[in-house]
């Protein structure tokens, strides 16, 4: 199918195509990516199929190698979303299996440690940090006359707030009612997945709403919960809405 959707382009270089398959077995086109290498390129190196090579033989006209499809079988880990692969998958990659897959990693490398280093220390200080704040039970003020609701759905959002999203939609259709009653009934469609976070003024007045996205994820390994924005990799726009009437995106983090 990949093939097919590029055929007759004239395109020369590194391309791929992301699909997803329906509950009826059909595919969907996602996205296509073009001119760029994605980042399992290290994977098909070291497995036999130097991509930058080949596009460089092929662009100064000297064809590209036929190398009769003998590649190397070649595991590859992602070191930065999962520390513990390789520890998980050791047997894949033990000597003496006659099935045994060549490791590769995102930036360990025998030949350059300094990027595998660098990715180390960074990891070390993130959950340093996280760490830290969880021991001593950091938390957020809100000045006295400021209050913060949540509601569980878009539907139980009380007609204050529900109106400043309708007005924010006049500036970004991806900040407004519309596009987060979407989100929440075709991808955050879990229970209690989706959260309000509302803040509201003394006189009982709507001032931001913060729509927010309880979710599954993968933390160096280990399966975690997760608060982030309702919001995903389509996502192109996502903010806090607020009453520029009443506060200001400055104000509201000098008061966080």
């Amino acid at each position: 199918m990949t093939k097919s959707f590029f055929e007759g382009l004239n395109m020369c270089g590194p391309v791929s195509l992301e699909f997803k398959r329906d509950d009826n077995g059909r595919y969907w086109v996602i996205e296509p990516t073009v001119g760029r290498t994605d980042f399992w390129l290290g994977l098909c190196i070291r497995a036999g199929c130097d991509l930058p090579a080949i596009e460089y033989l092929v662009s100064t006209g000297q064809g590209a190698p036929d190398n009769g499809r003998d590649y190397t079988p070649t595991i590859w880990f992602d070191s930065e979303r999962d520390a513990f692969g390789p520890i998980k998958h050791l047997p894949l990659f033990l000597p003496g299996r006659s099935d045994a897959r060549r490791p590769v990693f995102s930036y360990y490398s025998r030949c350059d440690i300094r990027p595998f280093l660098r990715c180390s220390r960074k990891a070390l200080y993130r959950m340093s940090r996280s760490g830290a704040r969880r021991l001593t039970g950091q938390q957020n003020e809100i000045q006295a006359d400021l209050r913060v609701a949540s509601y569980p759905s878009i539907d139980a959002l009380p007609k204050i707030f529900l109106k400043l999203l309708e007005d924010k939609e006049r500036d970004s259709i991806f900040l407004g009612r519309d596009w987060f009653e979407n989100f929440s009934a075709t991808v955050a469609t879990g229970v209690e997945d989706v959260l309000f976070l509302c803040l509201i003024d003394s006189c009982g007045r709507a001032v931001a709403v913060l729509p927010m996205w309880r979710s599954e994820s993968h933390f160096h390994g280990v399966k975690v919960r997760k608060l982030t924005g309702l919001s995903n990799y389509y996502t192109p726009i996502f903010d806090i809405i607020i009453d520029p009437d009443l506060t200001t995106r400055r104000l509201l983090t000098a008061i966080s």
